[in-house]
C-alpha cells in the first residue's frame, strides 16, 4: 500500500525540502492532458502520438511555475511528444532553465498493443481489460505489454536515474502507469495489489532520500499544481 504522505500541499512540502539541500528529492509527474485524454480513448504507443491541448499546455506552464519555487537540477523525459512537450514548458517557466532536457526510452507509456485508440470504458468492459481498475498487475495487453514486465522496465529506468544523482532536486516527466510504477520503485512496494491508483495529469509527487540515515520517504502524492 502507498503510504500517506508528509504533506498535503506543494507549499508545506517546498518548505521542508529548501530546508534540506543535502537530501535527493525526486519528483514525479505525468504529462499534461491529451486529446485521447479529453475523449477518454487509451493512448497510441508512437512517438508522436497523441499530443497536448490547450488546457494541459497551459497546466504543464502552471506546474513549471509552481516547480520553479525550487531549483531544478536535472528533468529527465519519456521521449514520447506528449511528454516531452511537458517537460519543455515546465523548463521554461524555471528562474534558470535548464540547458537540456534528457529523453528516457525507458520512461515511456504501457504499451496498450491492440487497444491503442480504443474507447477505454469499452476495453474496461472485456474480461482482459478489467484489470486496468483492478489487479492492474494482472493486466496483458493483446500484442502489447504484460504489466508486469512493464513494471520492470520502469523500474529499471527509476534506478537507473536514481543511481546519477545524490542530492538535489530532480523531475521526471512520464505517463501515469510509468509515474505510479516510478513511485513504488522508489518505496520498494511491491507491484501486486498496489498498482491500481490513477496519476494525474500535470500531478505533483515528490520521494525524499536521506543519505546520511538512508531513509526514503514520500513527501507529497498526487497533488496539484495550485497546491
Amino acid at each position: 500500500m502507498i503510504p500517506k504522505p508528509h504533506y498535503t500541499t506543494f507549499t508545506d512540502c517546498v518548505t521542508d525540502m529548501q530546508a534540506h539541500p543535502e537530501r535527493l528529492h525526486i519528483i514525479l509527474t505525468r504529462h499534461g492532458r491529451t486529446h485521447h485524454n479529453k475523449e477518454k480513448r487509451i493512448q497510441p504507443w508512437t512517438p508522436d502520438g497523441d499530443w497536448l491541448i490547450d488546457e494541459g499546455k497551459t497546466a504543464a506552464s502552471q506546474l513549471g511555475k509552481t516547480l520553479s519555487k525550487l531549483p531544478l537540477d536535472a528533468i529527465y523525459s519519456s521521449d514520447w511528444h506528449r511528454a516531452f512537450l511537458t517537460a519543455q514548458l515546465i523548463n521554461a517557466e524555471q528562474t534558470t532553465p535548464l540547458t537540456s532536457i534528457v529523453c528516457h526510452s525507458g520512461l515511456r507509456d504501457f504499451n496498450f498493443g491492440d487497444w491503442c485508440g480504443k474507447i477505454a470504458a469499452d476495453i474496461r468492459k472485456t474480461p482482459a481489460g478489467q484489470h486496468m481498475d483492478t489487479e492492474r498487475h494482472a493486466l496483458v495487453a493483446p500484442n502489447g505489454e504484460i504489466f508486469i514486465e512493464f513494471h520492470k522496465r520502469i523500474e529499471q529506468a527509476f534506478q537507473d536515474i536514481r543511481s546519477q544523482h545524490t542530492n538535489g532536486n530532480i523531475l521526471l516527466v512520464s505517463h501515469a502507469y510509468a509515474a505510479l510504477c516510478s513511485l513504488l520503485a522508489a518505496l520498494d512496494i511491491p507491484v501486486k495489489h498496489n498498482a491500481n491508483d490513477n496519476i494525474k495529469n500535470t500531478s505533483i509527487t515528490i520521494i525524499a532520500y536521506d543519505n546520511h540515515t538512508n531513509k526514503t520517504s514520500l513527501l507529497l502524492y498526487n497533488a496539484l499544481p495550485s497546491r
